[in-house]
């Protein structure tokens, strides 16, 4: 890899969701709501089950797929137990980050933003504005499903094998962590 290629930090953005931090974070493990829930996300990646891979390795859960327009590959993955590492088709970028709880409804994070030397501020521009719509669009999904938790009617949720794959494997993990059987 050439120097030019090296993505350097550009900016930190903080956050924070109303919403259990294990709710949030099984919402990043899955992308069967990204064509309903995320429309220009789906503009750019494609999420078709086909096209769009899943991958679960002991504290690493995967996702990759391309880009519509042919430009690129697509990775986000989370490393046990925070830590999200996304990589958008396009120009060379890359954003990782940690999500933490804060209490039992609330958690929090930040990601770092890293771009190539020469993707133009267009470029950088378009990129962070796609994210932050996503972020905005996942903040309202997770804080509803918490406000469905807290309400009590539900015991459990049952998993879609196909679609949550990374889902059922973090709750493994969970599980095993905390010596659960």
């Amino acid at each position: 890899m050439s120097a030019e290629t090296i993505p350097s930090f550009r900016l930190r953005v903080p956050y924070s969701v109303e919403a259990n931090w294990k709710i949030a974070v099984e919402n990043y493990l899955e992308c069967y709501h990204c064509p309903v829930a995320h429309k220009s996300f789906s503009a750019v990646v494609e999420t078709s089950p086909d096209t769009y891979r899943l991958e679960e390795n002991d504290g690493r859960w995967s996702q990759y797929s391309v880009a519509r327009d042919g430009d690129g590959r697509a990775q986000f993955h989370l490393l046990w137990p925070t830590t999200r590492v996304n990589v958008f088709p396009g120009t060379v970028n890359l954003s990782i980050g940690p999500l933490h709880p804060d209490g039992p409804e609330r958690c929090s994070g930040f990601l770092d933003y890293f771009f190539g030397e020469d993707v133009s501020e267009e470029d950088i521009r378009d990129l962070l504005e796609l994210d932050d719509e996503v972020g905005r669009e996942d903040r309202g999904l997770v804080e509803s499903v918490q406000r469905g938790v807290r309400s009590g009617l539900l015991e459990r949720g049952r998993l879609m094998p196909e679609s949550e794959v990374l889902v059922a494997g973090f709750q493994r993990k969970i599980a095993a962590t905390l010596g659960a059987s």
